[in-house]
């Protein structure tokens, strides 16, 4: 062999140790991890109408949790949409406060004006009499 040739396979030996190296080291896609969450309950619940709570424990979270290799998330999620659903019928809550105490502010700011038209009006009979007498 010649030196050239051997200077070619040193230099296709080490090109393929450098893509090997960076294939090894290139950074793969994580794997999302599998969750059997609130959603994927609902909708099994959904398709299988009438299955007992025994039913799933006995067979479907075993299943899915162990074979599948899911995690059991249905408890995390509802208590996180609960919390969710929990915070904004509390700010439903308190909008509702401010307007019906708004109301009751309008209400009593209407009454008022009615009473003030009452007064005027009654006044303004009152001037109309007197012209009346005065002018004839």
């Amino acid at each position: 062999m010649t030196p050239a040739v051997i200077a070619l396979i040193v230099i296709v030996v080490i090109l393929i140790l450098i893509i090997v190296r960076m294939v090894r080291v290139w950074p793969r896609p994580k794997k999302e991890p599998k969750t059997f969450g609130l959603s994927e309950a609902e909708n099994f619940l959904a398709k299988v109408p009438g299955v007992t709570r025994e039913e799933i424990k006995k067979l479907i979270l075993p299943w899915t949790i162990v074979v599948l290799g899911y995690s059991n998330t249905v408890g995390k999620d509802a208590d996180a949409e609960i919390t969710t659903i929990s915070l904004a019928n509390d700010e439903k809550r308190d909008e509702i406060q401010e307007a019906q105490a708004t109301i009751k502010q309008l209400e009593h700011e209407i009454a008022a004006g009615q009473e003030v038209i009452g007064k005027n009006d009654s006044r303004i009979d009152r001037v109309i009499e007197v012209t009346k007498v005065f002018e004839s």
